[in-house]
């Protein structure tokens, strides 16, 4: 079974998203821990199979930080999907038909003037949850 999965992996047919060793919103309460949380997820996946994950999966994090898309976009992810938003934000993306976009890092700089961290993630919002739309 473990070369089987091995050769699905290898040939593209089988892909991991996200890889840390526990769903961040369970375990990992501070960005640190989802730090080393994905980190060691990774690396067995390095050893094992010979890949990193390039898909951020937070299907049902309580939330996330400003520094979400900073964060995974640091570690290599080059996507991002999540299924919790603020219902009013949900209903403006929905309505004007942008729930995938470049999630975008600033900070408000000492003059309140915003500031480019430099980091991005093209971010997919699930409209109805754990379902695909109709």
């Amino acid at each position: 079974m473990q070369n089987q999965v091995k050769s699905l992996v290898a040939g593209g047919q089988l892909e991991f998203v996200n890889g840390g060793m526990a769903s961040s919103d369970e375990a990992c309460p501070s960005y640190e821990e989802l730090i080393d949380n994905i980190l060691a997820g990774h690396a067995f996946l390095q050893r094992t199979f010979g890949v990193t994950p390039k898909h951020a999966w937070h299907l049902d994090d309580f939330g996330h930080s400003g520094a979400t898309p900073e964060l995974f976009a640091r570690m290599g992810f080059e996507t991002m999907t999540f299924a919790r938003m603020d219902e009013e934000e949900r209903k403006v993306r929905a309505d004007s038909k942008n729930l995938q976009f470049l999630w975008k890092q600033t900070y408000t700089g000492l003059s309140d003037s915003k500031v480019d961290s430099g980091y991005s993630i093209f971010t997919n919002f699930l409209h109805f949850h754990y379902e695909a739309p109709c």
